[in-house]
């Protein structure tokens, strides 16, 4: 049996180039809440109706800080996923082996590269908006931020089917080896 064909635009799913940069946006994230925090009023918006408006003010410090944290956490808590389900591919309750286990961890770090940059992006964006409303340049989040937090759990709903579906070809083809090596015997 042939290998299963490699993804489609697979080579733009993560350069080799670009594997910093999911760590870039992270840092950008805290660079702005740093470098704001002097500058802004000393309330920051913290509850929102559905229209994005700020229904409440809380002190800057702790509000400030929230997003810059709760990314930090995102990202380390996805780290330590992506190792440990790097260390031993299963699919199905089948320990994938050999080529066929290279091939998913390669994927795997595909996919997880891509949620961990959409999901820094859309941090950092919603603390531009949020030290925007601060400022008073705006009054609501708008609905681009709402917008990209539908498109990114929509994208992380299909990567990881796709993600799965792509690991069981890769399973039925290990399947395939091991039983033509075993009438080879």
């Amino acid at each position: 049996m042939a290998a299963p064909p490699p993804p489609r635009f697979g080579s733009l799913l993560a350069p080799a180039g670009m594997r910093f940069f999911p760590h870039g946006l992270l840092g950008l994230l805290w660079a702005l809440a740093i470098g704001q925090h002097k500058r802004l009023p000393k309330t920051f918006p913290g509850h929102f109706d559905l229209h994005g408006r700020p229904l409440d003010w809380v002190p800057k410090t702790p509000a400030l800080f929230t997003l810059p944290i709760l990314a930090t956490v995102c990202f380390i808590v996805i780290g330590v996923l992506e190792a440990l389900a790097l260390r031993h591919p299963v699919v199905d309750g089948y320990r994938l082996e050999g080529r066929a286990a290279e091939q998913v961890r390669r994927l795997m770090r595909r996919y997880v590269f891509f949620v961990r940059g959409a999901l820094m992006a859309w941090m950092l964006h919603l603390e531009f908006r949020l030290t925007q409303i601060a400022y008073g340049h705006t009054n609501r989040l708008g609905a681009d931020s709402y917008l990209v937090a539908g498109l990114l759990v929509l994208y992380t709903g299909v990567g990881a089917w796709l993600l799965l579906r792509m690991a069981r070809r890769w399973l039925a083809w290990q399947r395939a080896e091991e039983a033509a090596s075993l009438r080879l015997d």
